[in-house]
């Protein structure tokens, strides 16, 4: 999986390298049951921010939810606890 956008809303669109099972039913494969996903939490991955700056570090905390789960896709918003010490731009650093 990688990191194909982040909109300045704190929308990020994370592209998976293979199909994921859809979302919402159960199936059997090889003679195992499998439940399929319906959302991503804490449980699952780390999401973090890392700034530039090492000083500004606790002014990038944030929380974070799933926003939608596809087979080939996941949607995560990020909310800021401080929005306007995130830059929009690569070339701020920060």
């Amino acid at each position: 999986m990688k990191i194909s956008s982040i909109n300045k809303f704190g929308l990020v669109k994370i592209k998976f390298s293979e199909s994921v099972v859809a979302v919402g039913s159960s199936y059997s494969k090889g003679g195992r049951f499998l439940t399929e996903i319906s959302n991503i939490d804490r449980s699952v991955f780390e999401v973090s921010v890392i700034s530039f700056y090492e000083e500004m570090q606790p002014l990038k905390s944030f929380t974070w939810e799933t926003f939608s789960l596809g087979k080939t896709e996941l949607l995560l918003q990020l909310n800021f606890d401080y929005p306007s010490y995130v830059s929009d731009e690569v070339n701020n650093r920060d």
